[in-house]
C-alpha cells in the first residue's frame, strides 16, 4: 500500500535511504529542516529540481524524487498528515535536534490522530524510544495505531551538498536500515526493500555499529587528521595507516566480543569476526571529509560535547575492560593521546587539513 513519508533533518536517514523506498513503494517524500541560512539553500535546491541526487562511490547516480522540501516554519502540518495513507516519520536530528523538534512532532501526531503512523528516529546518540518518552514526558497520548519501531542506519555518508543547484550526497555503496522486528505489516513491506533489515536481535545491531563501526572510524579519522592526511582513504592507501585500520577494527571486535562474554551473551565471535574484515574495506575505500566523522571538533566550547560522543563510542567499552584486566588496548590509547595534541596544537577539525 502506497504511503506518506515524512523525514525531519538533513541526515543521510532520508537522503540517503529512506526516500527512495518509499518512492519505489508508491509513496511520497517531504524533507522538514529547521531554519537556518544552510537549509534554505539546501531546500530550494530540492525544491527546484523537484528531488535530489545520490552519489554511492564508485557507482551510478540516483534522483530521487521529492514532493517538498520546507522548514518548519513553511509546513502545513496538518496537511502533511492528513489523508488515509499510512504515514512513515523519520528524524536525522541527533540528540539536540529531537529536543529542539518535539512541537513539531507532536503536531504531526496529534493531527494523525488514530491513523496508522509508523515513527523511526535514525539517530546514533538516541533512538525512538528517547523520542517517545520525551513525548510522553510533556503530556502527549500516542495512539494505539501510532508505533515507534527503533531502528539503526549503517552508511557512510557525507553531508549533502549543492553542486550546480543540486543537492548531491555522495555515499558508499553499501547501506542497511536495520529496524527491530515487530508484528506491523508496514515494517515488514519496508523490511523486503534492499536497504532495510528486520532484525530479532536490535541491541546486537547497534552495539556493532557503535563499536566496531563508528569507533573505528572516528579513530582512524583522528589519526588520519593527525597525521595531516587529506582524508582515511588516502591515509589507509599507505603501510602505516592500514596497520592502523587494522588494529582499530581489531581491538574493537575483541572488545565487544569480551564485553558480551562477560555479560552472558556468547555465541557472537564468529559473526564479528567475520564483520571486521568488510567494516575494514569500507573505511578504506570511501573519502569521507573529516568534519563528516569527527563532529563537535572544531573549536574549544564544543570539546564537552565532542567528548560525550567519544566516551560512548570509545573509551566507555575500553575502560570496562581496562577495569576488568588491568591492560589498556593499544589504539584507543593512542588516539585518546593524539586527542590531547590537536586540542594543546589547537589543530581543529573544520573544512581542511591544518
Amino acid at each position: 500500500m502506497p504511503f506518506q513519508h515524512v523525514h525531519l533533518g538533513a541526515g543521510a536517514l532520508g537522503l540517503g535511504l529512506i526516500c527512495p523506498v518509499g518512492i519505489e513503494a508508491g509513496g511520497k517524500c517531504t524533507i522538514l529542516n529547521r531554519d537556518s541560512p544552510s537549509a534554505i539553500v539546501r531546500l530550494k535546491a530540492i525544491n527546484d529540481r523537484r528531488g535530489y541526487f545520490i552519489y554511492p562511490y564508485g557507482g551510478d547516480s540516483t534522483f530521487v524524487p521529492v514532493s517538498a522540501a520546507l522548514t518548519y516554519e513553511n509546513a502545513d502540518l496538518a496537511d502533511l498528515a492528513g489523508g488515509e495513507r499510512d504515514l512513515l516519520l523519520t528524524t536525522a536530528l541527533r540528540r539536540e535536534g529531537i529536543i529542539k523538534s518535539l512541537s513539531v512532532i507532536r503536531r504531526i501526531l496529534e493531527e494523525r490522530g488514530s491513523r496508522p503512523t509508523v515513527v523511526l528516529a535514525g539517530e546514533n546518540q538516541v533512538d525512538t524510544l528517547f523520542l517517545k518518552e520525551r513525548l510522553t514526558s510533556g503530556g502527549f497520548v500516542p495512539s494505539e495505531n501510532t508505533l515507534f519501531v527503533r531502528g539503526v542506519v549503517d552508511r557512510i555518508c557525507n553531508k549533502p551538498t549543492v553542486e550546480d543547484g543540486a543537492v548531491e550526497v555522495t555515499c558508499e555503496a553499501f547501506g542497511r536500515i536495520y529496524v527491530e522486528r515487530v508484528p506491523n505489516f508496514f515494517i515488514h513491506a519496508l523490511a523486503k526493500a534492499e536497504h532495510w533489515e528486520a532484525v530479532s536481535d536490535f541491541q546486537f545491531v547497534v552495539d556493532r555499529k557503535k563499536w566496531i563501526v563508528n569507533a573505528a572510524h572516528l579513530q582512524m579519522a583522528l589519526a588520519a587528521h593527525y597525521f595531516r592526511h587529506p582524508s582515511v582513504m588516502s591515509f589507509t592507501s599507505q603501510e602505516f595507516g592500514q596497520r592502523l585500520l587494522d588494529k582499530a577494527v581489531d581491538e574493537f571486535t575483541a572488545l565487544m566480543i569480551s564485553h558480551y562474554e562477560h555479560i552472558g551473551r556468547r555465541g557472537f565471535r564468529s559473526e564479528l569476526l567475520e564483520f571486521a574484515p568488510f567494516v575494514k574495506q569500507r573505511i578504506a575505500s570511501f573519502p569521507q571529509r573529516f568534519p563528516d566523522v569527527v563532529t563537535r571538533f572544531d573549536k574549544p566550547a564544543r570539546l564537552p560535547a565532542f567528548f560525550e560522543d567519544f566516551h560512548r563510542k570509545i573509551t566507555e567499552l575500553t575502560l570496562a575492560k581496562m577495569h576488568r584486566a588491568a591492560k589498556a588496548p593499544y589504539f584507543p590509547s593512542l588516539v585518546t593521546h593524539i586527542v590531547v595534541e590537536l586540542i594543546k596544537e589547537r589543530r581543529w577539525i573544520r573544512d581542511a587539513v591544518n
